[in-house]
């Protein structure tokens, strides 16, 4: 989907990126699910 041919890698590849806010989402939160889910960091880390 991010390949040239399709208008998503296109517009990519032009620097045109759409910012999608997401207020309800939390951030510190995904981050502590990421650092998680990917072996980083301890505990007390993300405390």
């Amino acid at each position: 989907m991010f390949g040239t041919q399709f208008k998503e890698g296109d517009q990519l590849l032009h620097g045109e990126c759409r910012v999608i806010e997401r207020k309800e989402d939390d951030a510190s939160t995904m981050n502590v699910v990421l650092r998680i889910l990917h072996f980083r960091g301890s505990i007390e880390d993300m405390i």
